[in-house]
């Protein structure tokens, strides 16, 4: 990455801000909030509590499209089988052991309650838990630690970081690396102090996450990728 470039960068994203009255992607932080006060893996029904932590209208499309319904499956895997599906969280979640290991068998942990669902359920099509790529996980991992982590759209991603002049780029399971690189970026961000103040007003006290979290830069590399 090349510092200048970041500079511009941050420095068009925040005039960005200053012209966009309406603050249209705001709903990210709403979200947030809601993961963060909803998320139990105590709960007794841990689909409900699922669905009621990704509950909402304005980002549907994360999780929802045609041909795309990781939220949906969940869900059928919770219902089915509650424990296993607790257990993988559980894992994924857990700090103390390798990101790439915690990703690795949460897929394989999906690849198995996708079997158990297609023996139960013979005459249903449904073939995929659509949690291959690193959109869902990283979603998960981005709601839960939002300092940490954030949510992937690769190819976002990687547009952007050829247009700051990145020059060896993560390939697109290389988690720990995209994080890293969202990390170092924060960095720059966080010394424009302007630029973090008028984000901060276009937040709602009683509706939005407000902590400092990568997803700002979520935000960032999303609008560069298309506007840089």
């Amino acid at each position: 990455m090349q510092v200048k470039k970041i500079q511009e960068a941050t420095r068009a994203y925040r005039q960005h801000l200053e012209r966009e009255r309406f603050f249209r992607n705001r709903y990210k932080w709403e979200m947030l909030r809601g993961f963060q006060r909803h998320w139990d893996l105590e709960s007794p029904n841990l689909a409900q509590m699922y669905d009621r932590s990704l509950q909402s209208s304005h980002t549907r499309r994360w999780w929802k499209g045609e041909n795309y319904q990781p939220k949906a499956m969940m869900i059928q895997f919770m219902e089915q089988s509650p424990d296993f599906a607790r257990r993988a969280f559980q894992d994924l979640y857990n700090e103390d052991k390798d990101l790439e290991g915690r990703i690795s068998r949460f897929q394989f942990s999906c690849d198995v309650l996708l079997e158990e669902y297609k023996k139960a359920h013979p005459l249903r099509i449904d073939n995929n838990h659509f949690h291959s790529d690193n959109a869902m996980i990283s979603l998960y991992l981005g709601l839960r630690y939002p300092q940490q982590s954030t949510v992937i759209f690769y190819e976002d991603f990687r547009a952007f970081l050829q247009k700051i002049g990145t020059r060896q780029l993560p390939q697109v399971y290389e988690y720990e690396r995209c994080f890293k690189i969202c990390r170092a970026l924060h960095n720059f961000v966080k010394k424009d102090e302007a630029l973090l103040a008028l984000h901060h007003s276009k937040l709602e006290l009683e509706r939005d996450y407000l902590a400092d979290s990568l997803w700002l830069i979520q935000d960032f590399y999303e609008w560069g990728a298309k506007n840089l």
